[in-house]
């Protein structure tokens, strides 16, 4: 076969094979495979054959002759490229002045292509050059300020590479510039620690990395964020300004204040970034302080909607509930939060603290009015304030509340009707989320309508169980809660379920 070795074809010219049968034996004798495929081949005289590509691929190809009467082959390896193309993506990120890294998207080409990568200092190329590892298409040279040789130049403000790439088919070179100091990523500061915390505010210190202060010129800016546990989503972070921080200091001492909670478990982390760098991959990792604020006393009381009550006559005794909307968990504030209720009948006051969290029954053996104190309470003390509500006696009660009806639709909107109350300032609308009748044992949500209200639709998740009450309230003097029956008589097919009236469609039987 000719050439007589393997074949090297600058993309866009002709690919010419010729292939001579021995003695004895004629062109008809030879055939011509490519990747162990025939093809055809033209007769160049009695004795050779011809494969000829005008343009052939680029790529890497074996080409194979045999004589099909001795079955004696000879093959070339053919390689189609073009000369070396540009590098992309070229990049450098230097570790905190300590080292540096350039890589690069190497071109694809079929015969390997040797590369070079030199810097300049003062005009003059710094050797020898880098050695180049290769992963695939990407290559990447490293140079270390504490080995090696050469050395890593710490203090350059830029740098200037050429690259050198080269094949078979010829070389190219490549000029790249580097703002150096724009290109750095620090360490993570270290040292981080609680100088001291109060309920609303911790005193951090940490240190920055001797290399950022030393010789990092335009110094480092600051990211702190924290996360308060229990809370908040576990990848949501707080931001906190940190703007004015000085850009040059070997340790900071930092205020972090109006936290939310009191005694509670927050998550601190501390990024730096050199000034003049612009991207966020220079961000450094962050410095992490797991932190708990002090405890304080309750800062408000639960809250009490007026005729928050209610109260029914069993075997000569009263039996009343009283409720209040409980405070959110980051306001509990300490341990062993609880709620300080003081109950006064007469002359006569007794304080309870009961276990459940947004609700009180009280038996009491006579029909007279109660006043009712609530406090938030735990072990660092009670709440400067507290809420009041007042219930009426039973034997001079004149408000009450009929025929209060719910019916939930189709579609989760609820209807809520009842009769009108006259000469009333308002109505209280009491829901909770609860499959037990007549009692909301968590969270009880509330809302104030006016008194000339008598339907009401409210729209709530479907995947939930509800109950409603409603109070009619004149001044002091409540009628207390009435729970919602279900009604079963609006045009509709009623279908009781789980406690909750709900309306189908009417169909013909």
């Amino acid at each position: 076969m000719f050439p007589d070795e393997d074949i090297t074809v600058l993309y866009g010219n002709p690919l010419e094979i010729i292939c001579v049968a021995g003695h004895g034996y004629t062109s008809q004798d030879l055939e011509f495979f490519r990747q162990g495929e025939h093809i055809n081949a033209s007769i160049v005289n009695y004795t050779a054959v011809r494969v000829l590509i005008e343009k052939p691929d680029i790529g890497s190809y074996v080409y194979i002759c045999t004589n099909i009467k001795t079955n004696k082959s000879s093959s070339r390896r053919v390689h189609v490229d073009t000369i070396p193309s540009f590098v992309t993506s070229f990049k450098c990120i230097s570790q905190n002045l300590d080292q540096m890294k350039c890589s690069w998207l190497r071109p694809k080409t079929i015969p390997l292509i040797n590369q070079s990568l030199t810097y300049f200092v003062n005009g003059k190329t710094v050797n020898p050059p880098c050695h180049v590892v290769s992963d695939g298409n990407l290559s990447s040279c490293a140079w270390f300020a504490s080995h090696g040789f050469p050395l890593y130049r710490q203090q350059l403000e830029k740098y200037l590479f050429k690259m050198k790439s080269c094949n078979s088919m010829g070389c190219i070179d490549e000029d790249f510039t580097i703002d150096h100091f724009s290109i750095v990523k620090p360490d993570k500061p270290t040292y981080l620690k609680v100088l001291r915390s109060g309920p609303h505010d911790v005193t951090l210190k940490w240190r920055i990395p001797n290399n950022m202060v030393d010789l990092l010129p335009g110094g480092i800016e600051h990211r702190i964020e924290y996360q308060i546990a229990g809370i908040d989503d576990p990848s949501y972070f707080r931001k906190v300004d940190a703007t004015y921080l000085p850009p040059k200091n070997r340790s900071y001492v930092f205020e972090l204040t109006d936290l939310l909670s009191a005694h509670r478990e927050y998550e601190v982390r501390i990024y730096i970034k050199p000034k003049k760098a612009k991207e966020e991959e220079f961000w450094s990792d962050y410095a992490c302080k797991i932190f708990n604020t002090t405890s304080e006393r309750p800062q408000r009381p639960p809250e009490i909607a007026a005729g928050a009550f209610h109260q029914m006559v069993y075997k000569n005794h009263r039996l009343v509930n009283v409720f209040w909307s409980q405070l959110k968990k980051y306001e509990e504030a300490g341990a062993n939060f609880t709620y300080k209720v003081v109950v006064s009948q007469g002359e006569k006051t007794e304080t309870l603290f009961p276990e459940t969290k947004n609700y009180i029954s009280l038996v009491i053996a006579t029909l007279d009015s109660l006043k009712v104190s609530v406090w938030s309470h735990n072990a660092i003390g009670t709440s400067n304030s507290y809420s009041y509500l007042y219930i009426p006696s039973l034997d001079t009660q004149t408000l009450l509340v009929k025929y209060f009806t719910m019916l939930k639709h189709i579609n989760g909107t609820y209807e809520l009707s009842w009769d009108r109350v006259n000469d009333i300032d308002n109505y209280t609308l009491f829901w909770c989320e609860s499959d037990t009748a007549n009692i909301c044992v968590d969270h009880i949500n509330f809302t104030t309508l006016q008194p000339d209200v008598i339907k009401y639709y409210i729209d709530l998740p479907q995947v939930n169980t509800y109950q409603f009450s409603l109070s009619a309230n004149d001044g002091s003097v409540s009628s207390g809660m009435t729970w919602a029956e279900c009604d079963m008589a609006r045009g509709q097919i009623g279908l009781f379920v789980r406690g909750v009236c709900e309306a189908q469609p009417h169909r013909e039987v």
